[in-house]
């Protein structure tokens, strides 16, 4: 029998952590050696059965976040917090992975998000490998140093998204020795050249949230458009933070600002929009390595994006494949005079840039760093 891997994903929504998973495991060679360990949530069961077989999904009742590293600090003692987590779940889930383990050849276990830590409690005592994805750039607290000095020496390996991860993981104590950082990948881009439209737009593809910042990029649009650089805007998203939408959709209504939402949007529709836009414009205050940037790239489309957020920084070159503004300066005059001076031939050479910038990210290298690491 094939050594299997154990893969433990906490969550209710369906995030970029879990798109990745997927598309990882689809790609796998040993698609056939994953076992899933879930909550009981229809919607988070329905996404994993849309590319595992019944028998590799395991569900159970007691999987809940307790302890996220992800979340700000609380007044909560840590210790309390622990000792509570090990006494509300931890002799039923322990239960459940003893199962898991009886009844599957486990031969390492990965936590796929980053308040999945928490469970390498249950699994030293088996003695099996526990290694997990971080996709947060974590903000440094004596929280987060405290819970990675107590999890350390549980956890054989961290997987950074991005070298901003890495170094937010070892600003928190996580001995660099352990990180090993591997970007996720992209196709290879097609090869027609990026189409140049008359009605210029801009798009926003990701989360209604306040990390996303979305109303930061209504209030780029409006001064763009307002300068006539920059015809259309189009937000993209599945989640949503209600209060973050209404103030959205009040700035908007309050300034009569025409934005075209599309909600859960299919594959087919974004790539579209990715390909006809003239720039993505990424907002966030902190993204470890956006995926969609990877895409935006591909189609030629440059991106323009916030400075110090991150990931992004790390594919997006100052006006080498796209724009990199600084958030605080309200006006965004520089990021105005620079898309008012582009001519036909420089928007070419951004765009061939960006194409060029995706080919250094590959699928098949990220796959085969994960699957060196897991089999």
């Amino acid at each position: 029998m094939s050594k299997k891997v154990l893969i433990i994903t906490d969550t209710d929504t369906i995030s970029g952590a879990e798109m990745l998973l997927k598309e990882y495991i689809t790609r796998s060679p040993h698609r056939k050696n994953f076992v899933v360990l879930i909550n009981r949530s229809e919607h988070i069961l329905s996404f994993f059965t849309s590319f595992l077989t019944e028998d590799q999904i395991h569900q159970s009742t007691y999987l809940k976040k307790k302890l996220d590293p992800a979340l700000p600090p609380n007044r909560i003692s840590l210790g309390k917090m622990i000792r509570r987590c090990y006494t509300l779940i931890g002799f039923r889930l322990e239960n459940k992975l003893k199962t898991i383990l009886k009844e599957e050849d486990i031969s390492q276990i990965i936590g796929n998000n980053t308040g999945d830590i928490f469970y390498s409690l249950f699994t030293k005592k088996y003695k099996i490998p526990f290694k997990n994805f971080i996709y947060d750039i974590l903000p440094v607290s004596g929280k987060h140093r405290y819970i990675f000095k107590f999890f350390n020496p549980r956890i054989k390996k961290y997987i950074a998204a991005s070298r901003a991860v890495q170094k937010s993981l070892t600003i928190n104590g996580v001995p660099s020795a352990k990180i090993q950082v591997i970007y996720s990948g992209i196709d290879t881009p097609p090869p027609n050249r990026k189409p140049i439209k008359k009605e210029s737009s801009i798009v926003f593809i990701g989360s209604i949230c306040s990390r996303k910042r979305p109303l930061l990029f209504v209030k780029i649009f409006e001064k763009l458009h307002e300068r006539k650089l920059i015809q259309k805007a189009y937000i993209i998203y599945k989640n949503r933070d209600t209060t973050v939408e209404k103030i959205l959709e009040q700035y908007i209504t309050d300034r009569n600002i025409q934005i075209e939402f599309i909600r859960d949007a299919s594959r087919k529709t974004i790539e579209k929009q990715l390909l006809d836009a003239k720039f993505l414009v990424m907002t966030s205050t902190k993204d470890p390595f956006p995926t969609v940037v990877l895409e935006a790239l591909r189609w030629g489309t440059p991106v323009i994006g916030s400075r110090g957020s991150g990931g992004v920084e790390e594919c997006v070159a100052h006006k080498k494949n796209g724009f990199l503004f600084d958030p605080e300066e309200e006006t965004f005059s520089e990021l105005s005079s620079w898309i008012s001076c582009l001519s036909t031939a420089d928007y070419q050479k951004l765009s061939k840039n960006a194409r060029k910038t995706a080919e250094q990210f590959p699928t098949s290298t990220w796959i085969s760093k994960l699957e060196a690491n897991f089999f």
